[in-house]
Parts: C-alpha cells; structure tokens; sequence
C-alpha cells in the first residue's frame, strides 16, 4: 500500500483521471454507443471496459477494433451515424 501513497503526481493524477469515468457511468441510462481499439497506447481497453459495464442504459453496443490503435477505424462514422439515426428524434419547434 505504501508504495501507492509513493507515486508522483503525474502517476497519481494519470489514475485518477479513469475515476469518474467509472463512478458517472452509473448515471446512464441513455442507448449507448462505445468504441475501443484493442492496441490503444494512450486510452489502454482496461479503462473502458469497466464504465461500460456500469452503465444502466438497457441498450448498449461496444464495437471492439482489435487491430486499432488511438485512431478512428474507417467505417466509425457510418456505424455511429446509423447508432444516432436509430435513437434521435427530430426535435419539432
């Protein structure tokens, strides 16, 4: 434990920065749309695996890139436009 309490601040507020993530995603119960690349260096699949799990929405899809790295997969906009299309409404004034 004490080499927990050890670390320097940027390794201390690097951990912390996956907290809310976490904790906040009990709060959704929208439809949800989630993507990860499996070879991320920067957003590591790990720190996401676990706000999706938590989130309360009775509909949610994780698209799972296994080759992606911190980049957007070509088909992405046409996957999550299709996600919005099936879920928004066209708000009427």
């Amino acid at each position: 434990m004490q080499e927990k309490l050890d670390q320097d601040n940027a390794t201390k507020y690097k951990f912390l920065s996956y907290i809310d993530t976490k904790n906040l995603a009990t709060l959704v119960t929208c439809p949800v749309i989630s993507a990860i690349g499996l070879q991320d260096p920067v957003c590591p699949p790990h720190t996401n695996f676990e706000p999706y799990n938590n989130f309360k929405s009775e509909e949610k899809h994780y698209v799972v890139n296994p080759e992606c790295k911190h980049e957007t997969p070509a088909d992405w906009y046409n996957t999550y436009m299709d996600f919005f299309k099936q879920h928004l409404k066209t708000v009427e004034h």
